[in-house]
């Protein structure tokens, strides 16, 4: 069956999240990585030594969910876990050379998902579109989770 987009916007678009998450999802699997795993490489890779918290809230993920994704990377040997030097408390986190490797391979991935995207979006420009959804999810209240 069909989505139907006259049920409304939020309807659409959840539609169309859970139609890219698993296009992306197939396109991550040669790389044995899931969504939330290749979003916390990005993370990492840009926030190195970044604590669980500041990864969760970068990733906007709950903290339990990105320990979960950290731990099987670390397992993995793409992520090291270390005790934070800013607060004894918590651990910092950052990328391996291996997780560093696996990055670049990421990358291509993404280059590719962004050309599928790109084919088949038809006129739609979709840096414009990125920026109206960023706009949109800036002005919406937070997540009572979050």
């Amino acid at each position: 069956m069909e989505t139907d987009p006259s049920l409304g916007f939020g309807f659409l678009v959840g539609a169309l999240h859970r139609r890219l998450r698993a296009e992306w999802a197939e396109r991550l699997r040669h790389l044995d990585l899931t969504p939330p795993a290749a979003l916390a490489l990005r993370v990492l890779h840009r926030h190195p030594g970044a604590s669980l918290r500041e990864v969760a809230r970068v990733a906007g993920s709950e903290p339990i969910n990105i320990s979960k994704v950290l731990e099987r990377l670390a397992v993995g040997g793409l992520v090291l876990v270390e005790p934070s030097p800013r607060d004894r408390r918590a651990n910092s986190y950052q990328l391996t050379a291996e997780g560093e490797q696996l990055l670049l391979r990421l990358e291509e991935a993404m280059l590719g998902f962004a050309k599928w995207l790109r084919e088949n979006s038809g006129p739609v420009d979709l840096e414009t579109l990125k920026s109206t959804l960023g706009e949109l999810l800036q002005a919406l209240p937070p997540h009572p989770k979050s």
